[in-house]
């Protein structure tokens, strides 16, 4: 992977996860942000307004994360994406669209690897 260009869309589970695993993004938006990068993330989307009824919450998300998506040059994934509806939709829209899908822990290693012997210069 040669275009360490972003936006970084970080993509996870959500639903059913304590805080809505906003630790795990918050981390993750913490690691990329510190290497220089632009993030998009689901969990800084905010709350819908009280015309979202409880049962439409999920495709009002959904529909917010799409928009983000189309702005990626990189989606990263979290741990346990693969139990996750939404972050399962995630990652095929990425990959219709022809954006890279890494697993967090590698992206992460190989921006480490570009920096280093690019010097730490400019993404």
């Amino acid at each position: 992977m040669t275009n360490l260009k972003g936006p970084i869309y970080v993509s996870g589970p959500m639903s059913h996860y304590p805080d809505y695993n906003f630790p795990a993004f918050r981390w993750a938006c913490l690691e990329l942000r510190g290497r220089g990068f632009e993030v998009l993330s689901p969990h800084e989307n905010g709350q819908p307004g009280p015309e979202i009824s409880p049962n439409d919450a999920w495709i009002y998300y959904m529909r917010l994360d799409i928009q983000l998506i189309t702005k990626a040059n990189l989606v990263v994934v979290l741990t346990g994406r693969e139990c996750s509806r939404g972050a399962r939709y995630e990652v095929e829209i990425a990959h219709a669209l022809h954006i890279p899908v890494l697993p967090i822990g590698i992206a992460l290693s190989i921006i480490e690897s570009a920096q280093a012997t690019r010097g730490g210069g400019d993404r």
